[in-house]
């Protein structure tokens, strides 16, 4: 969770986990977690382009301090 924070923090205000599953199908002791991220504007809304830059912050926040990975499907 830390890392997620620091990943943009001028915008990311919360993060919480909401679930976990750990299983055969993910690989031995691999977790798999989802996440709410919430965010605050500072000067303007959102736009598209604006969202994928902090989601790609942070999942490279995650690769680079967890050794975490986007799961597809």
């Amino acid at each position: 969770l830390r890392a997620i924070r620091g990943a943009d923090k001028s915008h990311i205000t919360s993060v919480q986990v909401f679930d976990l599953y750990e299983g055969e199908k993910l690989g031995e002791n691999k977790k798999s977690l989802a996440v709410k991220v919430w965010l605050q504007p500072q000067k303007t809304s959102f736009d598209e382009t604006m969202l994928a830059e902090i989601s790609g912050k942070i999942v490279a926040a995650i690769s680079k301090h967890c050794g975490g990975t986007l799961r597809n499907g």
